[in-house]
Formats: structure tokens, sequence, C-alpha cells
């Protein structure tokens, strides 16, 4: 038998019901307003202030942050367009950038001068110093194969840095010869092609950097003969001179300098006259693909 509801019981619900909906719907969220939204509202708010009318202010809104820019007949007006603007619904702080009539207005802090760019020259002979990231042996390595290294050191050209430390370059193995048995000797022969520089965008671009090749002969089989290198200075090269059939070794983060064999333009940033430069562009560099051209863009150091 199915139990009875007593009219109390019943009564009761519906009080209880009609009490909790009004809570729930006041207990909701009011939506947050646009930006748009809230320079409008804003802008009819001033507008409608008796004491701000026929006065010439313009509002607008990011994120919440209200900028009010504009002329006022006084500072009582300038502080009232404040209070009224930071009561709208919505509106985070207020930015007042408004200039009193008569007065001179003052350049705000956060209005930067105009950047300005300056094509500069990389001659040619310049040195680039870099460390590899990878091991590279004669033993292995097969002509063309690419490695890749980082500049260890500012270059700099008609006073401004041109590379920044830490900027990723591309190279190519031009000749390899692993140690023989009997007759030779081994041979590495190593050039850089490209560097990516940074933009102001956070990305790179790729550009060609053409250098003089550097050379190392190991030690002729057989022979005994001293091992001559050339360009590389025995930087990061390994391996026995009196030992014939040796192959040569440039460990991982060995450090070499290459030279410049063209001339490479280079765009860089200025602000009143001071440099804006980019931190390095995290990734490896690439071979630049056509139609790109050998200019890049650094940002100067603030």
């Amino acid at each position: 038998m199915r139990p009875s509801l007593s009219l109390h019981s019943i009564v009761t619900g519906l009080c209880v019901l009609s009490l909790s909906l009004p809570f729930t719907a006041a207990s909701q969220t009011p939506a947050v307003p646009s930006d748009a939204q809230i320079a409008a509202t804003v802008g009819a708010t001033l507008g409608n202030e008796q004491a701000l009318k026929n006065q010439n202010i313009k509002a607008a809104s990011s994120h919440g942050v209200v900028t009010l820019s504009g002329t006022v007949n006084s500072e009582a007006a300038k502080v009232l367009a404040s209070i009224e603007a930071g009561q709208v619904n919505g509106v985070k702080s207020v930015l007042n950038n408004l200039v009193i009539s008569g007065t001179t207005p003052v350049a705000s802090p956060t209005h930067e001068s105009a950047t300005t760019e300056k094509i500069v020259t990389l001659p040619t002979e310049t040195q680039v110093p870099i460390r590899i990231t990878k091991t590279i042996t004669s033993e292995t390595a097969k002509e063309g194969d690419h490695f890749y290294g980082l500049v260890t050191n500012n270059v700099f050209a008609q006073g401004v840095i041109v590379i920044p430390a830490g900027t990723s370059v591309l190279g190519r193995v031009v000749e390899a010869r692993s140690a023989p048995k009997f007759l030779g000797f081994p041979l590495l022969t190593i050039e850089l092609q490209a560097i990516q520089l940074p933009k102001q965008d956070g990305t790179g671009i790729n550009l060609p950097l053409h250098t003089a090749t550097l050379t190392s002969r190991g030690t002729a089989a057989r022979q005994g003969a001293t091992p001559g290198i050339d360009g590389m200075g025995g930087l990061g090269v390994t391996g026995p001179s009196n030992r014939p059939g040796v192959n040569i070794v440039l460990r991982e983060a060995s450090q070499i300098r290459f030279k410049t064999s063209t001339a490479l333009s280079i765009t860089v940033f200025m602000k009143n006259a001071i440099q804006l430069t980019l931190p390095p562009t995290p990734g490896p560099a690439e071979l630049p693909t056509p139609p790109q051209t050998a200019s890049a863009s650094l940002s100067p150091v603030s």
C-alpha cells in the first residue's frame, strides 16, 4: 500500500521550492562584458555626467583596462572622469591620459619611440667562433653530412652586434677520409653553410653563411709523417700524432673559429640610437629556401 501525502507536507514542499528558486537564480555569476561593451558603457557614462558635458573624452578598453584620452577643462574634471569610469562594471583599472586644456601634454612612458632599421655588412674574413653539438670523426663522416653548432661569442660589425652569442649555425662535411691501414692519411674538411638569426616576432630567419673550409690531415700510415692541420689549428682535434692510421676526431663541444668568405648584409634595429637585440632563436639552423634573401632582423639590447 503506497503511503499517502498529507496536505501540510505538500504545502511545505512548495514553499521551500518557491524560496529556493530566486536564490538559485541570484547565485548565478553575471556575464563579464566585452572590451567593446566596457568602452561603450564608459563613454555613455561620461557623456551623461553633467560636469563632463562638452568635454573631449575618448574611452578604450583592453582586457578590462580602460584608457581615457582627449582634453578636459580642469583638473577636477580629469579626476571625476577616472572615478566615473572606474565604477563601470567590468573595469579593472583606469589609465588616465586626459590633458587639461591650455597645458602641454607629457609623453606617456608607455609610448616608445619608433624603431629604425640599419643595414650592417658583415665583411669577409670575419671570425665566427662556434661550438659543435655532436662529435665528428673521419671514420664515419661522409661528404655532404651536416653538423650543427652554436656561436660562442657575439660577432660585431660597424659597432653593433650582428650575430649574437648562442645563435645556431649549420655546417657541412666537405670531405672525409677514414684512416687507411696502409698508405695514405685520414682527412676531414668542414665549412659553415647557414645561420639562423632571430626576428622580432620570436621566429628565426635562415641566411646563407659562406666560410672558408677548415681541414685536418692525420698521420700517414706506415710513413710516420707529422700531421698537417690547416685552419683548424688543432682545436678539438684529438688522436695521437705519433700513431699512423689514427682517425681524426672532432669531439662534441669542441670550439672552432671559421672565417667568412663572402660579405653578408644583416638588418639590425635601433631605438634612440641604441641597438635592440633579440635572444637567439631556439632550434637548429637550416638551409635557406628561395626566395630567401641575405638579410636579417636583430633586436637591440634595451
